[in-house]
């Protein structure tokens, strides 16, 4: 179960589901050429339930948080999966190798941040030379060395999709911007 949103509500067709009808429909056609996924929408017609979802995860937005009811849309029981199921981004790596990988917080979006080789070259040669464990990129958001993986596989996943076209020059040109601007000091 997943939910975005804002402007890049296209970007969930690299995650699984998109807002309007007809993203909806546009990935529902999207969903019925993969040999392995099949597309479920269930709507969410109890708004109150959205401000006590707020309430919970203590942030605004209350879809980002539908994972604390999912269980009465489903009617299935459910266990905990295992981390490597719900490995946060911002973790430190652990002796498995994730399945899904959560860019949840405030990190730094796959779908902002388009590295190329060079980019990852320049990013190590900093951390190298600084001893740094993380290059800050704006005053709220750093990268580490072992981030660029999940990235680079953030974008080969993206490639297959129709919002690729639209996005990979933005963020390419955000890249740039941010590895080109002054340094700031990581703590």
């Amino acid at each position: 179960m997943t939910s975005l949103g804002g402007d890049d509500a296209d970007v969930l067709q690299v995650m699984l589901l998109s807002l309007s009808q007809d993203k909806l429909r546009e990935l529902a056609a999207f969903c019925d050429r993969l040999p392995n996924l099949t597309l479920h929408v269930i709507a969410v017609r109890e708004r109150k339930d959205f401000a006590q979802l707020s309430q919970l995860g203590s942030q605004p937005f209350g879809a980002r948080f539908l994972w604390y009811i999912d269980h009465q849309y489903l009617g299935s029981n459910y266990l905990r999966a295992h981390d490597r199921y719900n490995y946060r981004f911002h973790d430190l790596p652990r002796d498995f190798t994730p399945a899904v990988v959560h860019f949840a917080g405030r990190i730094a979006k796959p779908f902002h941040l388009r590295l190329t080789p060079e980019h990852e070259a320049q990013i190590r040669d900093h951390l190298t030379t600084t001893g740094d464990r993380a290059l800050r990129i704006n005053p709220f958001q750093t990268i580490k060395a072992e981030d660029m993986v999940y990235y680079r596989q953030w974008w080969e996943v993206c490639a297959q999709t129709p919002v690729f076209d639209r996005i990979a020059p933005i963020a390419a040109e955000y890249t740039d911007y941010v590895l080109k601007g002054p340094r700031l000091p990581l703590f």
